[in-house]
C-alpha cells in the first residue's frame, strides 16, 4: 500500500520498522506532527542523524499490536498520504512543529 511513497527497510531494531521516503524533500517532522492529529503515532527519522546527510522517513512501532490493527494502521496511513497527494504536501508547512525525542 505504501510503495508509491517509499519503502520499508528491514532492521533488527526489535519492535519498530523503518519507512524511508523516496522524496528526500519531505519534512518528516511536520508530517509526524500532522499524522498525530489524525491518530497515527509515528516518529520522524531525520532528527536521528547527527553527522550523515539526513534522510526523511518514519519510525513505526508494531510491538504488542494484533496483525489486524497493524493492517488497519497501514491502510489509514496510505489514505492520509493520498489525501496529501490530492491537496499537496506543501500543506504540511503550516502544521505546527512538535518536538520529537
Amino acid at each position: 500500500l505504501l510503495p508509491r511513497w517509499g519503502r520499508v527497510v528491514a532492521t533488527n531494531q526489535g519492535t519498530h520498522v523503518l519507512f524511508l521516503f523516496s522524496d528526500a524533500g519531505i519534512d518528516d517532522e511536520r508530517l509526524c506532527s500532522w499524522l498525530e492529529t489524525k491518530g497515527i503515532d509515528a516518529k520522524p527519522l531525520s532528527p536521528c542523524y547527527m553527522r550523515e546527510e539526513k534522510r526523511a522517513g518514519l519510525l513505526l512501532g508494531f510491538g504488542g499490536f494484533p496483525e489486524e490493527t497493524l493492517r488497519e494502521g497501514v491502510e489509514r496511513t496510505a489514505a492520509l498520504f493520498e489525501e496529501l497527494d490530492r491537496g499537496g504536501w506543501n500543506a504540511l508547512r503550516s502544521v505546527p512543529l512538535r518536538r520529537f525525542v
